[in-house]
């Protein structure tokens, strides 16, 4: 659900629910909050002016409830006549960062961070690498991920709007 407090803030929220989580049988559910500001092209005076609009700050902070892992993975108990359960971790989840959309083109760079320790990691991912390294994973620490998206929908043709193509490349 996407709220617009004003012409330049958006906030949202999301609600997402898994019976089956990755194939484990656990429960899950990831709330979160989200927050996009469209920053003023007049802080980017040294672009030209086509260029300096579509900058915004972007971030989210969730939290992922996750239930017992129930699957062959864990093992079948004869003694109860299943399969034995682990809980896997809940945790903590937040990105912020800076986004930059010309058109049909968005350059996406954010922070990301949650809070499960290395050993909660090694649980929940599976990491292959925790049986020689003391059953810790460093899958689920702190990173900085970039991502160019490009859209190719005829609808709002962008780029392939201009003469010259985007930047004048195809001149």
């Amino acid at each position: 659900m996407l709220y617009t407090a004003t012409d330049s803030l958006t906030l949202g929220t999301n609600v997402f629910f898994s019976p089956n989580f990755f194939g484990t049988h656990a429960i899950s559910t990831y709330a979160s909050g989200t927050a996009a500001y469209t920053l003023p092209a007049s802080l980017f005076p040294f672009l030209p002016e086509s260029y300096a609009g579509g900058f915004s700050l972007l971030s989210e902070l969730g939290y992922f409830f996750l239930g017992a892992a129930k699957n062959s993975a864990t093992g079948f108990n004869a003694d109860i006549g299943r399969f034995t359960s682990f809980n896997l971790p809940s945790y903590l989840y937040g990105n912020v960062g800076l986004s930059y959309t010309y058109k049909n083109i968005v350059l996406d760079v954010r922070y990301h961070d949650t809070d499960l320790t290395k050993a909660e990691c090694a649980a929940f991912s599976g990491d292959f690498r925790q049986v020689t390294n003391g059953g810790i994973s460093k899958w689920c620490g702190d990173a900085v991920i970039g991502s160019i998206t490009f859209q190719t929908s005829t609808a709002a043709p962008g780029i392939y709007a201009e003469p010259g193509g985007f930047l004048n490349l195809f001149r």
